[in-house]
């Protein structure tokens, strides 16, 4: 996988894919929502940006940091897998990127474990 060959829209499903809005993205790889969103824009379109290859790697490594935490659960799943409904819960308890990023983890350890998927009780 790499971003800096992908096109336009095929960056914006993935990151749609990984459960990362444009401004959680931006700051996991350390540019702005403006940056996000210009990579997104159709070809042609004349305030559209091409990756750079630092962010691209940045890009990377969200995507690899998805597969290990997939990998974590996975290993770890008993039969119920803690998801929260919001970011704040969800940071208060460590979270790395957002709530809705760690859902779309946990489904796909589901997939691989058959666990339930369960909102974290309220502190």
């Amino acid at each position: 996988m790499d971003p800096m060959a992908m096109d336009p829209a095929d960056l914006k499903s993935l990151r749609e894919d990984l459960g990362l809005s444009v401004p959680t993205l931006a700051a996991a790889i350390g540019t702005s929502t403006t940056t996000v969103e210009r990579w997104e824009m159709p070809p042609g379109n004349p305030n559209a940006y091409r990756i750079s290859k630092a962010n691209a790697e940045s890009f990377r490594r969200v995507v690899e940091d998805t597969g290990r935490a997939v990998d974590e659960i996975v290993a770890s799943a008993g039969r119920e897998i803690v998801v929260w409904s919001n970011d704040e819960e969800y940071r208060a308890a460590g979270g790395r990127y957002s709530a809705e990023w760690h859902r779309r983890v946990a489904r796909r350890a589901k997939e691989r474990t058959g666990a339930a998927i369960v909102y974290a009780q309220p502190s």
